[in-house]
């Protein structure tokens, strides 16, 4: 089945789901937060990720601040400073999937 697994990067928690092939939902779970640090953000997006049943195929992020096509990296993010330079890959890692591209 293909699957497709969004993740939305707030200012108060991360939300994941993961929808089907006839984009029904198939596993939804949010994490909160406080201001959280790179490895605390990191952390809350793997504890929200840790019961996905397969590795989507497709990974959508959405997140608040200004993502550096270049490098690869949110270079600024007024309310989460916790995401300042993190990479989609170091995103998608948390969240157990194999890649992210920008």
């Amino acid at each position: 089945m293909t699957t497709a697994l969004g993740i939305d990067i707030g200012g108060t928690s991360v939300k994941l789901c993961v929808l089907g092939s006839q984009s029904q939902p198939l596993f939804a779970r949010s994490q909160a937060y406080r201001r959280p640090d790179r490895d605390q953000l990191l952390r809350a997006i793997a504890d929200a990720s840790k019961d996905l049943a397969q590795t989507p195929e497709t990974i959508g992020i959405c997140a608040p601040g200004i993502f550096d096509s270049n490098s690869g990296r949110f270079v600024t993010c007024i309310n989460l400073p916790g995401l300042i330079g993190v990479s989609l890959e170091e995103l998608a890692e948390a969240a157990r999937c194999q890649s992210a591209r920008a």
